[in-house]
């Protein structure tokens, strides 16, 4: 991909060459073949541009809302983007991409352990955020899925269903996303391709330690990874258009169980979560739905049996 190829992409858009940074980028990642989305856009005062006082992913949303199906590398849909919306947040499509992102010490300190438990990754192309890292590789067959936490702590799993944020797009934190290597994208290492791929089923998580809060026998442990393990399923077997209702009951019953003292709050949800988003589901409706539901299935708490 060269800059002849992004400055022939801008002009057969009917935008000069002098097209903005952010709209050259997405030209240049639609000719590597790579379907965009224009997103919303973080404010000076960390609020988003989608004007919602109560968005928890400014700048991290799609500002189209079929935007599974209509990422795309055409230019002149690009173009037509970025001219109503010239500071738009680049998306870029994962699937064929898959997309590590590793989040601060914690996501640094799992991808040094899993390496150290396999073999160090290839070099490929990675992306630096506001406190981690996205490491891009090519899936090569591989079907991965979504996933938030499921491989490893602080490892969330951008691939079929999703997307990325791309430099040079803002973060909240008024920083941006900029490359740290030059690599070409590389393939999927075979050992990562398996772990993600056995990751993706719902049902294939570690156990919840630490689940029971306020009622600690092992009967009750039982009983919450029981109803965890059904609420999950459910919901990412969920059919499009039922999918964010199904999500809202899953999450309102768990709230049930955590109004009663029966598991924690922050861990239920991050479950909830991983679902959905493998599920198909977008990370800032889902956030909202779990919360809701969580909320109001806490203010009337399940009756556990007096035998937990």
């Amino acid at each position: 991909m060269t800059s002849t190829e992004v400055s022939k992409a801008a002009v057969d858009s009917g935008l000069p060459t002098t097209a903005p940074r952010l709209l050259t980028a997405a030209l240049s990642y639609a000719v590597a073949g790579w379907p965009i989305l224009p997103l919303h856009t973080p404010r000076a005062d960390s609020t988003c541009s989608c004007r919602d006082r109560t968005c928890t992913s400014p700048g991290k949303h799609p500002r189209i809302g079929h935007w599974l199906t209509d990422a795309t590398t055409d230019p002149l849909t690009i173009a037509a983007w970025w001219r109503r919306w010239p500071d738009a947040n680049i998306g870029m499509l994962t699937g064929e991409l898959v997309v590590l992102d590793v989040d601060g010490e914690s996501g640094r300190r799992s991808l040094r352990e899993l390496q150290a438990s396999h073999d160090a990754l290839t070099a490929t192309r990675i992306a630096t955020s506001a406190r981690g890292m996205h490491l891009y590789f090519r899936s090569t067959g591989t079907n991965v899925r979504c996933s938030v936490g499921r491989v490893a702590p602080g490892i969330d799993v951008r691939g079929h269903g999703g997307y990325i944020v791309a430099p040079p797009s803002w973060h909240a934190d008024q920083v941006n996303y900029r490359w740290a290597t030059a690599h070409e994208i590389g393939p999927l290492p075979s050992w990562l391709a398996e772990l993600l791929s056995a990751s993706a089923d719902p049902m294939d998580r570690e156990p919840l330690p630490g689940a029971v809060v306020d009622v600690g026998s092992e009967r009750a442990r039982r009983y919450l990874e029981a109803a965890v393990d059904a609420e999950l399923l459910e919901v990412a077997r969920a059919k499009p258009g039922t999918r964010n209702a199904t999500l809202n009951r899953a999450a309102f019953r768990l709230g049930q169980l955590t109004g009663a003292g029966l598991g924690d709050r922050l861990q239920l949800a991050s479950a909830l979560l991983g679902a959905a988003v493998s599920a198909g589901l977008g990370e800032r409706e889902a956030r909202a739905t779990i919360a809701s539901g969580l909320s109001a299935g806490e203010r009337t708490p399940r009756t556990i049996s007096a035998r937990f």
